[in-house]
């Protein structure tokens, strides 16, 4: 691959020949692309992370993830930045052929000729997409299980009002940074890859982490002390007319 785009960026080279060389580089991608997917299981791993994440959970519940599935969620930052930089290269690859003409189809050159859109390279993209939504997915609902751990353990204690209220705002502002920050790294991932599919996935994936169990764990919360409050009030109206 790199011989190929040396020749055609030192000087104009026969296009016939240049053509065959790209064709070939691209079989040749593609299937260490899929060699490296089928070493590293990529293809079920993404399976059993779609099936995790695809289970409904009642609203202001989180949804469960077992010791395993967390540890190997979390423990694969290696695998997705190797992941990522290749997809990187055979984007920039067939831009860079783009350019010269090669791997073109009516639609510019993400073409099922090009490198990027090869069977082997395919199944790193999806496995790519699969893995990282996961990681972000099982990386929040950790926040959000030590932020209501937590606030478990303040009401245990017994403490105020006040400092109840104080210490439950530190938390929420804690779990939202924690949250920002994973979502953050996660998109920055996607964005290195310069595949647009993939930036696509995990902005929407990140609007759903955001929109969905944050948001509702958010407003159970609030609903919860609203009500724990009013119910206060209420009582202490009642205690002052019977006085």
């Amino acid at each position: 691959v790199a011989g190929v785009a040396a020749v055609l960026a030192d000087q104009p080279a026969d296009e016939a020949l240049c053509g065959q060389l790209y064709a070939r580089s691209v079989e040749l991608g593609s299937g260490m692309a899929a060699q490296y997917a089928a070493a590293a299981a990529v293809r079920s791993r993404a399976a059993a992370a779609r099936r995790r994440m695809s289970v409904s959970v009642p609203m202001g519940q989180l949804p469960e993830i077992g010791p395993d599935a967390e540890a190997e969620a979390l423990g694969c930052e290696r695998l997705l930045d190797e992941m990522a930089g290749l997809v990187r290269g055979a984007t920039q690859y067939d831009a860079f052929m783009a350019a010269r003409g090669l791997g073109c189809g009516a639609e510019g050159w993400r073409s099922e000729a090009s490198l990027g859109c090869s069977a082997g390279m395919e199944d790193l993209r999806s496995g790519l997409q699969a893995l990282s939504a996961q990681q972000a997915w099982a990386g929040v609902v950790k926040a959000m299980r030590m932020d209501a751990s937590l606030e478990d353990e303040a009401a245990r204690a017994g403490r105020g009002a006040d400092d109840s209220d104080r210490r439950a705002d530190m938390s929420k502002s804690e779990l939202l940074d924690s949250v920002f920050y994973l979502l953050q790294k996660y998109l920055r991932r996607a964005a290195h890859t310069c595949d647009g599919a993939t930036a696509a996935a995990a902005v929407q994936q990140a609007g759903v982490l955001l929109g969905g169990i944050l948001l509702d764990a958010l407003c159970t919360g609030l609903k919860q002390t609203v009500s724990a409050k009013l119910a206060g009030a209420a009582l202490a109206s009642a205690q002052a007319m019977m006085a």
